[in-house]
Parts: C-alpha cells; sequence; structure tokens
C-alpha cells in the first residue's frame, strides 16, 4: 500500500498539533512549591550567602521534599529526600545527569579538563569508562599494599609531630593515589604534587560562590577594572594552577618512561595501550590521559583527608568512640598490632565509625548541581529542562526517621540490621547520585578505613591541654564551600604501646 504525499502532510500536521498540546499541557502543570518570586530577579533574595545545604533543609520543612526555585529566570531545584533524589537522580538518569555551565570553574579558571564539569554525553562516558578500569572494586585490592604502606608513614609524622597532624593525614592520601596513578613516591608532606592537587580540587569546585555567572555569563567579558569584576583576575592566576595539574604529573611519568625507569601505574597502562593499538599516543588521546590521571589525584586528597579529619574531631568529642574501636581492634588482632585490610571483615564497630564519619558531616554536603537535559513531570509537577538540581545529602543524612538523633556520632546506627526506615547506605548518598555517582568511591572508602583503623590501633588521641593544664574544646568549624575543610585541632597523639613505636619507626 502506497502512502500519498497528503497523507504525510496530515500526519505531519496531526503530529504537530498533538506536540503542541501535549507541550501545551506540561507548560500548565504547576512547578514544584518553593518561596514565592519577585518580578525580574526571581528568588535571589532567598538564596544565603552560604550553607545552602541547611537552607535548602529549612525550605523542606515548609514546601517539602521538592523545593523549587527561579533565580533571573534560571530555575532551580531542591530534593531533600532520599525517596526523590532515588526516583529523579537514579532511574530517570538520562534526564537529570547533565550540567550547568560552571562559567567560573570550566571557562574563567579553565578546569574544564575535570569529569564532574562535563556535560552528559560521549566524553562523559569515555572518561568514566577509564575511571572503572582502574576503580571498579575488583581492582582496589591491588591498591591496598601501597595505602598499608602508606599509612605508616602517617603514623610515624603523628608520632614525631603530633601538633601538625593535619599535614600528615593530608599526605596519607596524596601518597597514596601519587603512587596509583604516576608511580610517584612522595617524600614528605611538602611535595608539590600533593600540595597543587589540594589547591586544585579547593579552587575547581568553588562552585556556589559563583553561580551568579551561570545567571549572567556575559560578565565573564567584563574587564579586571570594572567595580566587583576581581574574579576575572583571580581566574587567570588559577589557570597556571589547571594546567600544571593536568600536566606536570603526566609530563614527569612520560619522561620517566622514556628512561625506562616508570613503575606501571594508570597512566603508564594507559599510554602503553594506546601505543599498542596506533603506534604512538596521538595528542587528542594523550590528553584524554592526562585529564583522567589528573583529575584521579586532584580528587583524592581532599575529600578523602577531610573525612579522617572528621574522624579525629569525633574521637576528640567523645573519647568512648575511640575505646569501643580500640577494644575490638585488641579483641581481633592483639594490642598494638595495626591491622591490614584481610582484618577488615572482622572489624564491624571500626567500619561503623568510618561510615559515620562521612554521614556526620558529609565532605560535599550537597553534592555538585545536575542540570535536567529535558522537561519533566514528577507527581503532577513540572521540571523544565536547564533545570539547576541539588541533592542535599546533608539533609538526607541528618533525617531523624532514618537516623535517630542525627546531630550526634553514633556508630552503632550501623551496625543493627537492615530495616525499611533503617539507615541508607551512605555510600549511596555521600559520594554523589545517578551516572554522576563518583567512581572514586571505592577507592576512597578502602583508604579511610585502613586510615582510621591505624589510627586507632596505635594512638590515644587526647584534648591538648592550656597553660593551667585545662584541655582545649576541639574546633568543630567546617568552611562553608561545595568541598568543605574542617579546621585543626589542638590534640595528642600518645601511643597506645611500645609495639606501635618500633612498628612506626
Amino acid at each position: 500500500m502506497l502512502i500519498s504525499f497528503s497523507d504525510v502532510i496530515f500526519a505531519s500536521i496531526v503530529l504537530t498539533i498533538l506536540v503542541f498540546f501535549l507541550r501545551r499541557r506540561k507548560r500548565t502543570l504547576p512547578y514544584p512549591p518553593g518561596p514565592k518570586p519577585y518580578p525580574i530577579i526571581g528568588n535571589a533574595l532567598d538564596l544565603p550567602e552560604s550553607h545552602l545545604w541547611l537552607k535548602a533543609g529549612e525550605w523542606s520543612k515548609t514546601y517539602g521534599d521538592l523545593v523549587f526555585l527561579k533565580v533571573f529566570g534560571q530555575p532551580m531545584l531542591f530534593i531533600n529526600s532520599y525517596e526523590v533524589v532515588f526516583e529523579l537522580l537514579e532511574k530517570r538518569s538520562g534526564i537529570y545527569s547533565s550540567r550547568p555551565p560552571f562559567t567560573m570553574s570550566k571557562d574563567l579558571r579553565q578546569f574544564d579538563w575535570i569529569l564532574s564539569f562535563f556535560p552528559y554525553g560521549e566524553r562523559m562516558r569515555k572518561y568514566r569508562a577509564i575511571f572503572h578500569k582502574f576503580f571498579q572494586p575488583i581492582v582496589i585490592p591491588e591498591y591496598h599494599s601501597v595505602m598499608e604502606n602508606e599509612v605508616i608513614k602517617m603514623l610515624r609524622g603523628l608520632k614525631e609531630d603530633p601538633e601538625q597532624y593535619e599535614k600528615h593525614v593530608r599526605r596519607f592520601p596524596g601518597a597514596v593515589i601519587m603512587k596509583n596513578v604516576y608511580g610517584y613516591e612522595v617524600q614528605d608532606e611538602k611535595d608539590p604534587y600533593v600540595a597543587m592537587g589540594e589547591a586544585c580540587i579547593s579552587q575547581a569546585f568553588d562552585v556556589e560562590d559563583y553561580l551568579f555567572l551561570d545567571f549572567f555569563p556575559w560578565m565573564r567579558h567584563l574587564p579586571e577594572w570594572f567595580p566587583g569584576a576581581s574574579f576575572i583576575g583571580e581566574a587567570k592566576e588559577l589557570r597556571k594552577l589547571s594546567r600544571a595539574v593536568q600536566f606536570d604529573a603526566h609530563n614527569m611519568t612520560k619522561e620517566r618512561m622514556k628512561r625506562g625507569d616508570a613503575p606501571e601505574c594508570m597512566t603508564t597502562v594507559l599510554l602503553e595501550d594506546h601505543r599498542e593499538k596506533e603506534g604512538d599516543v596521538d595528542a587528542e588521546e594523550d590528553l584524554h590521559i592526562a585529564s583522567a590521571s589528573a583529575l584521579a589525584y586532584a580528587a583524592a586528597v581532599d575529600t578523602t583527608a577531610s573525612t579522617i579529619m572528621t574522624f579525629i574531631l569525633a574521637a576528640l568529642l567523645d573519647p568512648e568512640i575511640q575505646e569501643k574501636g580500640q577494644e575490638e581492634l585488641d579483641r581481633v588482632l592483639g594490642k598494638g598490632t595495626l591491622p591490614t585490610f584481610a582484618d577488615r571483615g572482622s572489624l564491624p564497630y571500626v567500619q561503623a565509625i568510618c561510615f559515620e564519619a562521612i554521614r556526620w558531616e558529609p565532605i560535599v554536603p550537597i553534592g555538585l548541581v545536575h542540570a535536567t537535559s529535558a522537561d519533566d513531570v514528577y507527581n503532577g509537577q513540572f521540571i523544565p529542562a536547564g533545570t539547576m538540581v541539588f541533592g542535599n545529602a546533608w539533609h538526607i543524612l541528618h533525617d531523624p526517621v532514618r537516623f535517630p538523633e542525627p546531630d550526634k556520632f553514633k556508630p552503632e546506627r550501623w551496625l543493627g540490621p537492615e530495616t525499611e526506615n533503617g539507615p541508607i547506605p551512605v555510600q549511596k548518598v555521600a559520594f554523589g547520585f545517578g551516572r554522576r555517582i563518583c567512581p572514586g568511591r571505592h577507592w576512597a572508602d578502602s583508604a579511610v578505613f585502613i586510615a582510621v583503623a591505624s589510627i586507632l590501633a596505635s594512638f590515644n588521641i587526647e584534648r591538648a591541654k592550656d597553660a593551667n593544664g585545662v584541655p582545649i574544646p576541639p574546633t568543630h568549624n567546617y568552611s562553608a564551600k561545595t568541598v568543605r575543610h574542617l579546621d585543626p585541632s589542638k590534640c595528642v597523639f600518645t601511643p597506645r604501646t611500645s609495639k606501635v613505636l618500633d612498628t612506626v619507626r
């Protein structure tokens, strides 16, 4: 049966009318509830200067799990429950996996090589495939020996220079990831590569303070001398850091490969794999390898170290936590014996301490903002394409129904049987959502465990005393950035046995 031209025209008209009315129906649906916007500026005055996750949690008490705002025409959606996060960012990840422009970080500061900023598409999938190859659960045990060796160096630093404990804690994940990714041995706490990695992630992910550039992208073209445009000059300086992190360690590894003294690592494997297929590594592929490797080492340092710092704070606030962890370690291993990954399954309370450190003070409390790539409807509410979507990890992990007394550090909450309204596995919230979940989460989970277990086995963490012998209260103060830092406290690391001294000497 032949289809006439008039049939095609008629069908096209019907389809056009149908699409028109479907879109019109969508537009007549209400947005999710939220604060009432003002003309032109919308909800600009409702956005807080800092701690956006806390404000979003406050809104949820009035408006519910979904809170919708518009700021100068830009739609924003805050999700405050795990159930809705799972429905939208997991089940509907095909719509909710893109990113906003990130004008400051990507364009002005030129952190355009960082996977987290990529819009959803082929480039993102390519980089995630690289990460999956090297950081999937089955591969992580290959990194355990490096973690166990480097944690001893951290313990040595805590024994010899406890006042600078933050430096030793931050050196540990930096040293491990540099060995994993570049085959490079970090010598001390002042290593330039570790310092660059920390500075990179702190600056690159400082996105909340510069959301206004995504509302007004034309501001990127302002001259530096223009009032309020100091961010232009600051961004130019950070471009140097961006390119140094992206290429310096990568080029160092390539030079070692030429000399024949480069140990096998993520970078050498990727370069060799590509060379086997196409001879020499072409410029585009080399760029991909450099970028993927740089992100691995930049992202690992800050978030992992900050979680270990949170554990130390919890131990100072409640000595009973470390006493229970030490009792378990002594019972399973014997006092003064350092744990290994082979012991992990026999140390449920120590593992619970790690989970609780991640939950209690999540280092990335509101995640990195997603963006919708198409219109969507949820529970009769319209969510337009291009909406900035925030998964409020802080609020979810402080839900008093799932986590009674959420502001208290209670490892025991992870030891009970699983129930419908019980704790959500912390890895499903604290490391991002859907297709944007952190690909290095299994590595971070292992690094945090061996660090926490080893510190507990080796030291009593105690409050330092002032000149009058009075214990100094711990400092419970985190920065209000997208990736948070904890200010160090005045404390003392006292070796528990002489056996510890012999081990770390």
